[in-house]
């Protein structure tokens, strides 16, 4: 296309010149020849240098990905650390040894160590230290350790994956069941300083987490529909406590629904199943909260949960 053009630009020129114009006109367009075939060089140099930068690098990129240490040696995969102290300062119109050995008729004959305001007056319960991260492109590792007087618990330690398709979710580890609105959470995010009874009851003051696996799907739907299952060892002693093999199974259904722009509706239903030394045992649960915003950080919460 160049060449083209610098030879229909000179046979032009050439019939309006004289013979020594014509000349000089070929001498200019030998030199524009070769100023262009050297620009078309350097190109062609630029573009296999660039080349190869980007081959050198996508190599290297496949060889990290292979390496079992290379989540650790990049700092996009720098984990997200937060330590939490959890202290009270506690009022309460009963003796320390009174309340330590209180019972709940037909569910709590001894309650064992309490973990959180055991005491009157001020109470050091625990410090957490929680740890997440991204390990590839394919997991999201999570943990939340409790420190604490005795020395260091595991609360929470699991995998859960980030890429499966049909918005299924996968969590393997431990982790706390997510059937309700209370149980999933920690006592420092509790909006109380005790859980209530009717999950001590049937849980222990902690509340329902075990070793398991867990697979969730987000419904395709306008509104937010979650259905899930779990599958967890059931060591639970307060309801279940038969380990010789996995032998606690829950299933669960969450939606919400935003009434209007501040106020939104969530509603779940929950079925477990599993075995206690004595046979079996069934729980049915229901929640039903309705939280009203009024900013980005106050809201006023009206929440029910029954288990049944």
């Amino acid at each position: 296309m160049k060449k083209s053009v610098v030879c229909s630009l000179f046979t032009a020129a050439a019939l309006f010149a004289g013979s020594d114009e014509v000349e000089r006109l070929k001498t200019q367009m030998h030199q524009q020849q070769q100023m262009i075939e050297k620009l078309l060089h350097r190109v062609d140099e630029l573009e296999n240098r660039n080349k190869k930068a980007q081959e050198q690098e996508l190599n290297i990129r496949i060889e990290t990905s292979g390496s079992r240490s290379a989540s650790f040696a990049q700092q996009a995969f720098l984990p997200d650390i937060a330590l939490i102290a959890n202290m009270a300062a506690v009022g309460r119109n009963v003796g320390n040894e009174v309340y330590e050995n209180y019972k709940i008729p037909g569910f709590i004959g001894n309650p064992g160590e309490i973990p959180f305001n055991p005491k009157r007056g001020f109470n050091l319960n625990y410090g957490e230290l929680e740890i997440s991260s991204t390990a590839d492109p394919y997991f999201d590792v999570a943990a939340a350790l409790h420190i604490e007087k005795e020395g260091l618990h595991i609360g929470e330690l699991f995998v859960t994956t980030r890429a499966l398709p049909y918005n299924l979710r996968l969590k393997a580890g431990k982790f706390k069941s997510e059937f309700g609105r209370i149980n999933p959470k920690h006592q420092h995010a509790w909006n109380f300083s005790s859980i209530p009874l009717v999950f001590e009851s049937f849980f222990g003051p902690g509340g329902l987490g075990d070793e398991g696996v867990q697979i969730q799907w987000n419904l395709p739907t306008e509104n937010y529909w979650m259905a899930g299952f779990e599958a967890m060892q059931g060591g639970n002693g307060r309801s279940f406590g038969n380990t010789d093999t996995n032998n606690l199974f829950i299933g669960y259904l969450k939606s919400s629904y935003d009434i209007t722009d501040t106020n939104t509706l969530l509603a779940g239903v929950t079925y477990m199943h599993g075995k206690n030394p004595a046979g079996n045992t069934d729980i049915v649960g229901a929640d039903l909260t309705l939280k009203s915003f009024f900013g980005s950080y106050s809201a006023l919460t009206w929440q029910n949960e029954l288990l049944w």
